[in-house]
């Protein structure tokens, strides 16, 4: 008997907390369904809001439709979050969908995510002084001012435009919104070099909704690559200690400035000292150490010891909650780190290990620092260890903070950052809470080594998020002895190639292109290198089930995998093949496989097909016929269907996994 009055019955919480529940699209069904169910959809489908900018003419427009879709229903007081980018509408998209977009609660800022906070709203590198493009009025961004004044329950305004922070906005959020987040993902200040700082910009780096920053400067001896002064760096320590009052993240990202004749020059005297921000008036910027919960240092020329030690004089380290550093860290930054016994509350740790010079691994004292400071850190529940040595012992790390462990990713320095076999085995055994785990593993063809890898994963008993990187290189078919000390006889070394028992006389005959080095790689291995490197739909799914098939009782269902192939024509030393190269672009595809969210089909499946990282379905370029030296090999793994006209990029398929 239907009762078509219960819902609504329901209390308002309870109607708002099953809406909370629905993924996206049928929350936008139960929206059409009648007024109740609009009324109660309404409150979770406009929480947040995504706005992209171009121009002026379409901002004024967006905003205009925002504004209008939100007053008829009623939803101004539901925004939560709003989110501005700087990026040019994406093509296949309708004209509407390209200037507001609204994404489901689910989607909302997660400070407890290591990192998560900037994954979700990805950092745009450039610096321009409009990112408005075209003849657009000064006064472009004063619709969407107005707008910010009749959202009365925003929480959080991330901006991650080009342009600096609009003063209109800025204006508008401390008269009419105080309590709002502001995260500010580009910031910049352009008036360092100049006599005084810009009173906005003073105005913008003591604002008390400034909640997160990210800055990035490219410097070389404080200086930029045009030869002026470059003071972001002490800003920042600034903003941090107390002119900010209620900062709570900040990223760094240090990049070194592009040579030139101006910065030659300049680096030939001492910078003159930064004169605070505050020179023209006499006023004295009262140091208040800071406290941050989140600090992110990324320095592509090294973080030091000096870094640190910086830092902790002008933040409480013992409130830091996420700790990332990335690139490259030195071994005195490290023993600093060992050093520092007020990292008492750090949860959430990321760490890039990487060798400055790959041919100079690190020494025994960086890799025994390493460990050091990893078990000398609380239990964390987030761990990103990045390109790790393998003198380090990663049993002790993962035996330490295991069962605390709710998010982790690895990659290693040696194989391409892939884990071993052993590698998984030891995690799996200590790391059973891991709900989030991000892997680089070998892909050989989906032979019996690469479906003991998938199984053993499965025995996670939490594991509900899996994002792999499937590495099908092969380094030990072209590594050998350095080419400057090769003997003068090439055909011996070009004997001494590999080969496998599979090969039959076709596979063992030598491929043409040498890739550059005096050893040839077979027929065989071009085959291998391409069978790895194929990866289409139906594999993704089988794998997925594989995973899954493995689970314990009463354990969590797998919800998401993420697979990815690299490497394919990789296959030790010398450069990539131009020809081989092609095909394994077109084989290696990047899937996402979701479990259905219904109740009623959990065992369907959601795939989607990605490229470069998002989820927009590849377009066919390119499409010229295969060279003749990999023709052969690609014909005799996959025929062609139709003939001599058929296209070679829709013949090809995975072959399933050998279970």
């Amino acid at each position: 008997m239907r009762r078509p009055h219960v819902f609504k019955s329901l209390p308002v919480e309870i109607k708002v907390h099953i809406c909370e529940l629905l993924d996206f699209a049928s929350l936008l069904a139960v929206s059409h369904t009648n007024q109740l169910c609009r009324s109660a959809a309404s409150t979770v489908l406009f929480r947040i809001i995504e706005l992209t900018v171009d121009s002026g003419e379409e901002l004024v427009r967006s905003v205009q439709s925002c504004h209008e879709k939100l007053q008829q229903t009623e939803s101004l007081k539901h925004v939560r979050q709003l989110v501005l980018q700087g990026r040019s509408p994406q093509n296949g998209r309708s004209e509407r969908e390209q200037r507001c977009r609204w994404r489901p609660a689910s989607s909302a800022l997660r400070e407890s995510d290591i990192g998560g906070f900037w994954r979700q709203y990805p950092y745009e590198d450039t610096y321009k002084d409009l990112v408005l493009r075209g003849d657009s009025p000064k006064d472009a961004w004063e619709p969407l001012a107005y707008l910010l004044k009749q959202l009365p329950s925003l929480t959080d305004l991330v901006y991650r435009c080009p342009d600096q922070f609009p003063p209109c906005m800025l204006l508008a959020l401390h008269k009419y919104l105080p309590q709002c987040r502001l995260h500010v993902m580009t910031l910049k200040f352009r008036s360092f070099n100049q006599p005084g700082v810009n009173r906005y910009e003073l105005m913008l780096a003591t604002s008390p909704c400034l909640y997160s920053v990210r800055v990035r400067f490219e410097t070389r001896g404080g200086y930029s690559s045009a030869g002026t002064p470059d003071y972001s760096d002490e800003a920042t320590l600034c903003i941090t200690a107390g002119l900010a009052p209620n900062l709570k993240i900040a990223a760094i990202v240090h990049s070194s400035a592009g040579s030139s004749m101006k910065l030659a020059k300049a680096l030939k005297e001492p910078r003159q000292p930064w004169r605070g921000f505050l020179p023209d008036e006499g006023q004295r910027h009262t140091f208040v150490l800071g406290s941050l919960r989140s600090l992110q240092l990324t320095s592509y020329q090294l973080v030091t010891k000096e870094i640190i030690l910086r830092w902790r004089a002008h933040t409480n380290f013992s409130v830091l909650r996420s700790l990332k550093l990335g690139f490259l860290v030195g071994e005195d930054a490290l023993e600093a780190l060992v050093e520092e016994p007020s990292l008492s509350n750090l949860a959430a740790l990321s760490l890039s290990l990487q060798a400055r010079d790959s041919r100079r691994p690190h020494s025994m004292t960086f890799c025994e620092l390493a460990e050091r400071f990893l078990l000398s850190v609380p239990h964390l529940s987030m761990l990103e260890l990045l390109q790790y040595p393998r003198q380090m012992s990663l049993q002790s790390m993962l035996e330490y903070h295991g069962t605390a462990l709710r998010k982790l990713s690895l990659s290693s320095a040696d194989g391409q950052g892939r884990c071993t076999k052993q590698d998984i085995v030891q995690l799996c055994q200590h790391c059973g809470t891991v709900e989030d785990l991000t892997l680089v593993v070998p892909r050989s063809g989906g032979d019996r080594t690469e479906v003991s890898i998938y199984k053993t994963l499965g025995t996670l008993p939490r594991l509900r998020d899996l994002f792999l990187t499937l590495d099908a290189s092969d380094h030990a078919i072209l590594s050998s002895a350095d080419d400057d000390n090769l003997d003068e006889n090439e055909e011996d070394l070009i004997d001494e190639t590999p080969s496998d028992p599979s090969f039959d006389v076709f596979d063992n005959e030598f491929f043409s292109d040498s890739f550059g080095t005096y050893r040839y790689p077979r027929n065989g291995h071009i085959r291998d290198a391409f069978v790895s490197s194929a990866l289409d739909e139906t594999l993704a799914r089988s794998i997925f089930k594989l995973i899954a098939s493995e689970k314990p009782t009463a354990s969590l269902a797998l919800e998401r995998l993420s697979l990815t192939v690299t490497g394919g024509a990789r296959l030790g030393q010398g450069s990539l093949s131009l020809s081989i190269d092609t095909v394994i672009q077109e084989l290696s595809r990047a899937w996402l496989v979701e479990r259905s969210p219904r109740d009623d089909a959990r065992n369907t499946l959601i795939v989607k097909q990605m490229e470069h990282g998002g989820l927009f379905p590849i377009r066919p370029e390119n499409l010229e016929a295969l060279e003749e030296d990999v023709e052969p090999i690609f014909r005799r793994i996959w025929p062609a269907r139709h003939g001599k006209d058929s296209d070679w990029r829709k013949d090809w398929h995975s072959f399933p996994l050998s279970c």
